[in-house]
């Protein structure tokens, strides 16, 4: 049957969950063995589950209703399908896992060399299922019934790192090293169908630096790294870097530095119908998707003695072929979310860092960052970047094996585009501006002996809420725990 417009209403008023009932379990440890002095190994293993359930307005959802079957005057692949509703109450359950494993080895065969080697893998399983909240009104019989796979993800990575440290010679220490690492995800969010299928990509580095004591007042960093990746142009990104010390309280620095990005998998071969709407792949709109590259210039001027430490660094990053995500036409849909280069863009602000001991068993410190953005062709602020951000701690040991921290950390305003009418292809939409929050959190740890060590706290003493665009935060959140040394 076609829906019935009396059962499928227009409007459900629901309550659209912005901080999801989580369980989450997590569980680890490391084991290190000295073979000798010089040879040292170790593994760790850590797991994690978890569960989390909501409540959203999904843009999309199947119904119980199908479209006439054989002998209609449909199409064949229009046939016998399942008749979409959007914009209508969904329930959402997800189960999550994951395991990490890792095994590293240090040996240093004289005392001017050390060398290595980790290997690490990452397992990593998604199961997400959405419901109707409305299912009867959908079709089905039960919610169960109503049940549509969401988006599910295997995530597999395997990496392998060699490094070396070398005093070649009293003025130059030389490090350097390579890099292995594998990431395959098998997810549903690829094709429109349920199925899983599989991306894989394959990223190889290798980088070395020197740092030169040019004299006993200047040093030097030169650096360079080299990257071929699967899915990307090779690349070669450079560092030059130096610190004149004038005095222990009077450190000057500068810095040079280039970053490089390729786009991630998500970027560019997803392919879903998400809460959120249609979300495609550069690599699936036909679009070819280049990496970010980014120059940093930084100068700082720091310094410290035994109660007190400063630092104030300037800086200026540009970014080239910026990824953004943004809206485009896609086949009869009048719009989805994908990725591309947009522009040109820069950031750049002023970073300060003080911290004094003001008694033997009492410390303060302030970090203080003030930032500005610009996207180069619209001149606008560049969206979720806070224009401000201040984290003030204090750190007091009553006694000798108890210690209290308390730490107030305040997020400025953030630029972002409102979206007003997603209906048509020319959306309407207005430049906003989040409000600012400032969250304290407070957190006591005591020594039971040199070996074991408990710990708990609250984080968000006052309950802050954040802007809901940026999603939400948990709340007050009380904790606790051991800590284990063997």
């Amino acid at each position: 049957p076609f829906i019935d417009p009396m059962t499928l209403k227009d409007y459900y008023p629901t309550d659209v969950t912005y901080r999801e009932e989580s369980e989450v379990y997590t569980v680890g440890g490391r084991l290190d063995y000295a073979f000798t002095h010089d040879l040292v190994a170790g593994v760790d293993v850590n797991y994690f589950y978890e569960e989390r359930n909501g409540a959203y307005i999904g843009y999309f959802h199947p119904t119980g209703y199908k479209t006439p079957g054989v002998g209609s005057a449909l199409p064949l692949a229009q046939q016998d399908k399942s008749i979409p509703a959007y914009n209508v109450p969904v329930n959402s359950e997800d189960k999550n896992y994951r395991l990490d494993l890792s095994a590293d080895v240090r040996y240093a065969p004289t005392d001017d060399l050390e060398l290595k080697a980790r290997v690490y893998s990452s397992s990593y399983e998604k199961r997400n299922t959405t419901s109707a909240k409305e299912y009867q009104d959908m079709g089905y019989i039960s919610e169960a019934d109503s049940e549509a796979s969401g988006m599910d993800a295997d995530v597999d990575i395997i990496v392998g790192e060699v490094m070396a440290t070398w005093m070649a010679h009293e003025q130059h220490l030389l490090s350097g090293g390579a890099e292995y690492r594998d990431e395959e995800r098998k997810s549903s969010v690829f094709t429109q169908a349920s199925e899983m299928s599989k991306k894989d990509v394959d990223y190889q580095s290798i980088y070395l630096q020197d740092e030169w004591e040019v004299s006993d007042a200047l040093n030097a960093i030169l650096g360079a790294r080299y990257d071929a990746i699967s899915n990307a142009e090779n690349k070669a990104t450079f560092r030059v870097g130096g610190i004149y010390e004038f005095d222990t309280l009077a450190k000057l620095r500068a810095n040079l530095a280039q970053g490089y990005r390729t786009p991630d998998i998500r970027e560019l071969y997803i392919f879903k119908q998400t809460p959120n709407g249609l979300q495609i792949g550069a690599d699936v709109m036909g679009y070819d998707l280049k990496p970010e590259s980014t120059n940093a210039f930084e100068i700082g001027l720091g310094g410290r003695n035994s109660d007190f430490h400063y630092d104030v660094v300037a800086f200026y990053n540009e970014i080239e072929e910026m990824i953004q995500q943004v809206v485009r036409p896609f086949g009869t849909n009048p719009q989805a979310y994908t990725f591309e280069n947009v522009a040109n863009a820069n950031t750049k602000g002023v970073e300060i860092s003080v911290g004094y001991n003001i008694l033997e068993n009492l410390y303060t410190g302030i970090f203080w960052t003030e930032l500005r953005t610009e996207d180069e062709e619209t001149n606008k602020d560049l969206e979720f970047h806070p224009d401000r951000t201040v984290t003030a701690n204090i750190d007091y040991q009553l006694v000798s094996a108890l210690n209290l921290s308390l730490i107030g950390t305040y997020i400025g305003k953030q630029y972002y585009t409102e979206i007003l009418d997603r209906g048509s292809l020319t959306e309407t939409s207005v430049g906003s501006k989040t409000d600012d929050f400032t969250l304290v959190d407070l957190t006591l740890a005591y020594d039971i002996t040199d070996s074991f060590n408990i710990y708990g706290g609250v984080n968000n003493i006052f309950d802050k809420k954040v802007d809901d665009v940026l999603g939400s935060n948990v709340g007050t959140y009380y904790f606790a725990g051991i800590r284990a040394h063997f």
